[in-house]
């Protein structure tokens, strides 16, 4: 049985997310789409604070992007000099960034047309099918999710035997439908497993944002240079490692 690879770039998911030359504006389209969502919990003790530090990051990133050719070849520049604080803040601010931007827009809707023209049930991939990707999007668990009803993106992630770097090689079974992700995903890591920064449970913008608040002052050590001061309103137990994107 001869096998059909698939290999997808950031124009797969360019009617939901921007490429690399677009990401700056989009930054800032992001921010007045947020704060148009979020106006109303904006009073809110915990979402302010949350709001406040999650603008400043974003700015950042726009500035990244503003001034060099991409993110991907900062990343490349923080990883040669082994400045491993401002790599980790990139990572954890674009897992932040596609975190939101996943949130106000709806997917793609060519991977529904994708779905539709491989799939004979919601259980039966085609055994001879493979996808390498270089997108750190979830556009591929999240349109299956809700194109096959799967539970939530951590269970479209296992039904499409999906994997990358973080994962255990030794499970991956190669006899059948699988995906790749070579620059991981904007999820993170943490010492129960691997999860998505937040799983789309709710479409309560409080409930979200609060969500995302916890998970993302969670990837951020008191002891960095760039603390999150709502490290000090949370409570909840866990510890959260990295995220899960790798260049």
């Amino acid at each position: 049985m001869s096998i059909v690879t698939y290999l997808l770039g950031a124009g797969a998911s360019a009617q939901c997310l921007p490429v690399v030359s677009n990401m700056a504006e989009d930054i800032n389209q992001t921010k007045t789409s947020l704060k148009s969502d979020i106006n109303s919990c904006l009073k809110h003790d915990k979402i302010n604070p949350f709001y406040t530090e999650i603008i400043k990051e974003l700015n950042w990133l726009r500035d990244i992007c503003n001034t060099h050719f991409s993110v991907d070849t900062y990343a490349k520049k923080l990883h040669l000099s082994r400045n491993t604080t401002e790599y980790n803040r990139l990572k954890n601010v674009l897992s932040l960034y596609f975190s939101l931007k996943q949130r106000l827009t709806l997917p793609d809707k060519r991977y529904d047309n994708f779905w539709a023209s491989i799939l004979d049930s919601i259980d039966s991939l085609p055994k001879n099918m493979r996808i390498v990707s270089w997108n750190y999007d979830y556009q591929l668990e999240r349109s299956f999710q809700n194109f096959t009803g799967s539970l939530n993106l951590s269970n479209a992630y296992s039904n499409l035997n999906m994997r990358s770097f973080h994962d255990d090689a030794h499970f991956i079974n190669k006899d059948r439908f699988g995906i790749f992700k070579l620059n991981g995903s904007a999820k993170f890591i943490s010492e129960s497993g691997p999860r998505y920064l937040v799983e789309e449970t709710t479409l309560e913008p409080l409930k979200y944002y609060l969500d995302l608040m916890i998970s993302y002052s969670h990837l951020k050590p008191k002891d960095s240079n760039y603390y999150c001061p709502v490290n000090d309103l949370i409570k909840k137990k866990g510890k959260f490692l990295k995220t899960s994107l790798y260049w």
